[in-house]
């Protein structure tokens, strides 16, 4: 009786050996693999960073009583005094001028070369003694200017007045002119009453005409009064 042949299976796992082999040398030597390492290290730093950190301590903060010195602060004047070597030079120099003349009667303690001086303060006193002498020589002819003024204004209504009064003589004048030639004609009068009493009659315009042209010279005096004033 004939037995069936046995099939030899050893070259069948070797060649399983192999691929296998081949296929773990493909998957180590992948290059997807080289991320892993890099993540690995990552996670790691941050544990360690993680587990050494500190709590930051905290302090309580305790209020402390003082005790304050209170001292009264007395004013003193100091005096600045700049100490240099060198050529100094001031930044800015100013020079005053007197807008009036006379003799000058005190002058400000500080007002010297580097020296400070309060705003408001006179510096300079000049004696005014012939301003008031001016002044009151001012005043007197202030004073006549306006007596002068007042003058030829009391004078131009008195003119007025008396003009009022020279026309009534006037028309009397001439009413009575009248009269006295009324009666010549009658040979009530001479001939030498009717002459008197027309030169009367002159003599009465020659006045009045006179005010007249006196009171047209009024305006102009009065004005030149106001501007004396």
């Amino acid at each position: 009786m004939n037995s069936a042949p046995k099939v030899k299976s050893k070259p069948r796992r070797s060649q399983n050996l192999n691929e296998a082999g081949n296929f773990l040398r493909s998957l180590i030597f992948s290059r997807r693999w080289l991320v892993i390492p890099p993540i690995l290290i990552g996670i790691t730093v941050v544990v360690l960073m993680i587990r050494s950190k500190k709590e930051i301590p905290r302090l309580e903060i305790v209020e402390e009583s003082v005790k304050v010195v209170v001292e009264d602060a007395t004013p003193t004047a100091v005096t600045t005094q700049v100490v240099g070597y060198g050529t100094a030079q001031p930044a800015r120099n100013w020079t005053a001028i007197a807008e009036v003349s006379g003799r000058i009667e005190s002058i400000h303690p500080s007002l010297e070369s580097g020296n400070f001086v309060r705003s408001g303060k006179t510096l300079v006193k000049i004696d005014a003694e012939d301003y008031r002498l001016r002044s009151s020589q001012r005043q007197s002819d202030l004073d006549a200017a306006n007596a002068s003024l007042a003058e030829l204004q009391a004078s131009e209504r008195a003119d007025q007045k008396l003009l009022v009064i020279e026309k009534d003589l006037l028309e009397v004048a001439q009413k009575d002119l009248k009269r006295v030639k009324r009666l010549r004609q009658a040979n009530a009068v001479s001939v030498s009453e009717v002459d008197v009493s027309q030169s009367s009659l002159l003599r009465q315009s020659q006045a009045v005409q006179r005010l007249e042209n006196t009171l047209t010279l009024y305006p102009s005096r009065i004005d030149s009064a106001k501007a004396k004033v």
